[in-house]
């Protein structure tokens, strides 16, 4: 993204960059290479157990790069994960 701020440390291993204390912008692109690490290391559950803990103490989602997404096999898992983020009340935008 240019003409973004830095990631910190803290935010990529935590999977985005908080704005506020209410949201939070992820990148597809890091989300999937996430997948990819997990999947290879056996370790999707854990990972998908990460992103729903971060997700729960937000209120909207920023998804970047969503044809990252699109993938079958990332998009497979993301969805569960996001429609319980939106049935808690949580909103979800990708841009």
């Amino acid at each position: 993204m240019a003409g973004s701020e830095p990631l910190n440390r803290r935010d990529f291993l935590r999977f985005g960059r908080r704005r506020d204390a209410h949201r939070l912008d992820l990148s597809g692109e890091q989300l999937f290479m996430k997948f990819v690490d997990a999947r290879e290391n056996d370790t999707v559950a854990e990972f998908l157990a990460r992103l729903e803990a971060d997700l729960q103490s937000i209120e909207e989602l920023r998804l970047t790069g969503i044809e990252w997404l699109r993938r079958e096999d990332l998009g497979a898992r993301m969805g569960p994960v996001l429609s319980a983020f939106r049935a808690r009340g949580g909103k979800v935008t990708f841009e």
